[in-house]
């Protein structure tokens, strides 16, 4: 990959293959991950990184009401796929120098003392999960570029949980034309965080 950066000039970045996948099964997924639209991080100045397709559509929402021009920045919002891809994603950007954040839904859920001993136990499992991956997505997005929504996207948005169909209406219904002030802070921030990169 051939970058000009400002503060060292141009430069030929060839990663390591063990850069981007530190075993076979990683680099299996690296080869099978990137489709067109995912491609567009190789090309990009800066990057978002996002779980699924309503942070892919409502990112671009908000760099607009913020009266940020992402195709003139040079801005790509990559959909992951889910959290658990963020790391592979997080890793090719890493190894390709590529300023990014990473915005992933919290998902650790409070339990409800009401509740039955198997849904309480099934929400700790839940949770055990997310805690994990939350972690193992730590461990690689540099410090400062990881950002939650907590406890999710819907959460931050005051919508209802719903299935991804309703899911998907109601943050574009809720995102569209939306104006600075209303944006939540937690997407805000991360936002503001990548311009300043």
């Amino acid at each position: 990959l051939v970058r000009r950066i400002k503060s060292e000039g141009t430069k030929i970045l060839q990663p390591e293959s063990l850069d981007l996948a530190p075993d076979d099964r990683s680099h299996l997924r690296l080869l099978t991950e990137f489709d067109a639209q995912r491609s567009e991080l190789f090309f990009a100045r800066k990057i978002v990184l996002v779980e699924g397709v309503c942070e892919k559509l409502i990112a671009p929402m908000a760099f607009a009401a913020l009266g940020i021009d992402i195709n003139r920045q040079g801005i790509s919002v990559i959909e992951c796929g889910g959290k658990t891809k963020i790391k592979l994603f997080a890793r090719v950007a890493n190894a390709l120098k590529i300023p990014y954040v990473a915005i992933i839904d919290h998902d650790i859920r409070e339990i409800n003392e009401n509740w039955s001993e198997k849904r309480k136990e099934a929400e700790r499992q839940r949770n055990s999960e997310h805690t994990r991956w939350n972690s193992e997505i730590e461990s690689i997005v540099p410090k400062g570029q990881l950002f939650y929504l907590v406890p999710n996207l819907e959460g931050i948005s005051g919508l209802p949980q719903s299935n991804e169909s309703a899911k998907v209406d109601n943050v574009i219904a809720f995102y569209e034309g939306i104006v600075d002030k209303d944006i939540p802070e937690s997407i805000i921030t991360p936002l503001c965080a990548l311009i300043e990169m």
